[in-house]
């Protein structure tokens, strides 16, 4: 976790501003709560002093918690995930408290508490996590390699170089997001149903890039009938920046567009959420490559786009 992450200053410092300020409020949370026995039960329709193991746990969890943000602030490039702990534990908090006061075991105004405690904290808690973890994932190389360079240096799983593939015959490199992905999934079943369409235009032969190894690639390929088909390993992703293929924006990843047409894949095609292997900003695009030459390319403006395969494969090849 303690990677060099490439962020700006301005994260960093609102990063352990939201910390410290988030340490504080605990630990004034934890002393008022001590000092003033009667101010929980006020919100619940049960005795407290019945319950000490339970309440007496939340103090020390909370006071626990307080500690380990102000170390966060200190020490953020390593304990940057406490804040994705955080606004897991302070989402179950809410749940529980909408529970709490359905079941009648605590008053409705306990989600006072619940909004000061936990909802006016996720923002910021997710604006960090947010931050952190797309600096952690980063892939972006120094200085990619030219053009000519890649062809030559990059194989197939059989060995064989995108330079000898692409001399003799056309290529419709196609660059995928990462396998956890939905529309990863989905661009996968229905290349694996044009397939043939596709390679029967112009001899075009279609090959995959992706950003796992190839022992993982294999399976995940296999699931979608394409285990024969040519593929690519990058998990470096240095060829994805040669075609400038770039890290999304958090709109492109997460706006609407997105969640519209990945309910559309989830629930209409079956391809769900899987694990995230390889870096979850970079941009996937499709390109068609001859004799060292780009003729058609794609680039998703939305990492839910779907790119006109059969358009490409039909573009003109002198």
């Amino acid at each position: 976790m303690a990677k060099n992450l490439k962020l700006s200053k301005t994260d960093f410092v609102l990063a352990k501003i939201i910390f410290i300020a988030a340490g504080i409020y605990n630990l004034t949370w934890v002393t008022y709560f001590i000092s003033r026995p009667g101010f929980v039960q006020q919100y619940y329709a049960f005795p407290v002093s019945e319950y000490p193991v339970i309440f007496g746990s939340l103090k020390i969890i909370v006071a626990t918690l307080g500690i380990s943000y102000f170390f966060a602030a200190f020490y953020t490039k390593k304990l940057w995930p406490l804040a994705a702990f955080s606004c897991l534990a302070k989402s179950v908090g809410a749940i529980l408290a909408v529970v709490l006061v359905e079941l009648g075991l605590a008053y409705s105004a306990f989600y006072w508490q619940v909004f000061f405690n936990d909802i006016i904290w996720l923002p910021a808690m997710g604006y960090v996590t947010y931050q952190f973890f797309k600096a952690w994932q980063d892939t972006t190389v120094g200085d990619a390699p030219s053009f000519q360079e890649v062809l030559g240096q990059f194989k197939t799983q059989s060995g064989m170089s995108l330079k000898q593939l692409q001399a003799t015959q056309p290529v419709m490199l196609v660059f995928l997001r990462h396998f956890g992905c939905t529309f990863c999934k989905e661009a996968l079943g229905d290349l694996a149903q044009q397939r043939t369409s596709i390679e029967n235009k112009q001899g075009i032969k279609l090959v995959f890039v992706h950003m796992a190894d190839e022992e993982y690639a294999s399976k995940y390929f296999a699931n979608y009938s394409l285990a024969d088909a040519p593929r690519i390993s990058d998990p470096s992703c240095a060829l994805y920046e040669v075609f400038d293929l770039q890290r999304a924006s958090f709109s492109q990843v997460f706006g609407l567009k997105s969640w519209r047409r990945g309910a559309k894949a989830f629930f209409g095609k079956g391809h769900g959420i899987g694990k995230l292997v390889g870096d979850g900003f970079r941009m996937p695009g499709v390109f068609v490559v001859y004799q060292d030459e780009i003729l058609q390319g794609f680039k998703h403006k939305s990492a839910s786009d779907v790119p006109p395969y059969q358009e490409l494969a039909s573009c003109p090849i002198a």
